[in-house]
């Protein structure tokens, strides 16, 4: 069986953590990426090739995985040279397609029980099957009603605020198809899976049925849901395991990390490799600290992600937010309430970077320039 992950977007809702890195390659909890979380689906499933959809920076993809393979995964390309939309993207995948099939939207982040909807799909005799989630707020997203035997009645788009709301179930952005739907996608057009295949199959009325999960499921395509996916896997969300060693309880670093006797770190913390954390620092988790970052004199990190390479200084204070790559924080700088820190960008000191501020790759803020 085959998979098909769509991997082309370029991840506007991420920036700037996306300018040189596809959305689907950040890390999470110090994992190469979140698209190996369903490449572990898809491998725990028993789906021997996985076709990635590409569009934006293909190459990063190549290059993280040059020899094709992730685990027992075969890992196939299609690439879209322009943008083709859900459905326009899985079309573009059609001769890798001959027999039923998995879809990925790759901004998922899931414990979907995916050899269990397959069965189910098979047993219903579907050309569709969408996984369905039932969130407290569905307004946000499109909605699926469906029958008491679990066939898809229509399509709702995102419903008025003062709207009566007909069912909680959203598309949760998986789906099992046959191949026969494709020959209803035009070719190398954009089209939406979404708004055009599935209204389509239910007016021809072919059998498209929802399967709702209750299961762990996370829409990461923004700042705030990616540093909430982080901290949801540090908190027990789904089963992984922490890399490195167990240092202090709920506490694991990678290899040569250097750590002062007088910080003080309160778990759930991932360090990776070669950390250094200098004297006073006061680290509280959930926190995720990738390789190469260096932690200042009293300096507190708390509730945030910081990745590789990134340099805090003495006397800052980071809390649920997020620190780019190779990205400088100078003296007593003040990162917090889901600010952005982006790749590279050199913050001086004496600055407050509040209310979910973005700070884009490369840029250096002059010394005292922004208070919130």
């Amino acid at each position: 069986m085959k998979a098909v992950i769509l991997v082309g977007g370029k991840g506007t809702r991420l920036r700037p953590l996306t300018f040189r890195t596809p959305k689907q390659l950040l890390p999470l909890v110090n994992r190469a990426s979140s698209l190996e979380f369903l490449l572990d689906l898809c491998d725990e499933a028993g789906i021997g090739e996985v076709i990635f959809s590409t569009g934006y920076l293909p190459e990063h993809f190549q290059a993280r995985y040059p020899d094709n393979r992730f685990r027992s995964l075969h890992l196939t390309y299609a690439h879209e040279d322009h943008p083709l939309d859900t459905a326009g993207g899985i079309k573009n995948c059609q001769p890798h397609l001959d027999d039923t099939f998995v879809v990925f939207n790759s901004d998922v982040l899931t414990g979907l029980p995916l050899s269990d909807m397959i069965d189910f799909h098979h047993k219903k005799s579907a050309v569709a099957t969408i996984a369905l989630k039932a969130v407290d707020d569905p307004r946000r997203f499109g909605l699926v009603p469906i029958d008491d035997d679990q066939r898809v009645i229509d399509f709702l788009e995102k419903p008025a605020f003062d709207e009566d709301v007909a069912t909680n179930l959203i598309n949760a952005g998986c789906y099992v198809l046959e191949p026969a739907v494709l020959e209803l996608v035009p070719a190398a057009q954009p089209y939406s899976i979404e708004r055009g295949l599935f209204p389509s199959l239910l007016e021809y009325g072919e059998p498209v049925y929802g399967y709702p999960f209750d299961d762990y499921w996370l829409d990461i395509g923004t700042p705030a849901a990616y540093l909430q996916a982080n901290i949801d896997l540090l908190q027990g969300a789904l089963s992984w395991t922490p890399p490195g060693d167990e240092i202090a309880p709920g506490v694991f670093a990678g290899e040569g990390c250097v750590i002062d006797v007088t910080a003080k770190l309160t778990g759930p913390i991932v360090l990776a490799d070669a950390v250094t954390i200098a004297a006073g620092a006061t680290l509280e988790g959930p926190l995720v600290i990738a390789s190469r970052v260096t932690v200042g004199e009293e300096t507190r990190l708390a509730g945030s992600v910081v990745h590789a390479g990134a340099a805090i200084g003495p006397a800052c204070d980071v809390e649920g937010s997020i620190v780019g790559e190779d990205a400088i924080l100078r003296e007593r700088v003040v990162v917090a309430d889901g600010s952005v820190v982006g790749p590279g960008a050199d913050v001086e000191p004496d600055n407050e970077l509040r209310r979910g501020i973005r700070v884009w790759p490369d840029v250096v803020v002059p010394q005292g320039s922004i208070r919130f």
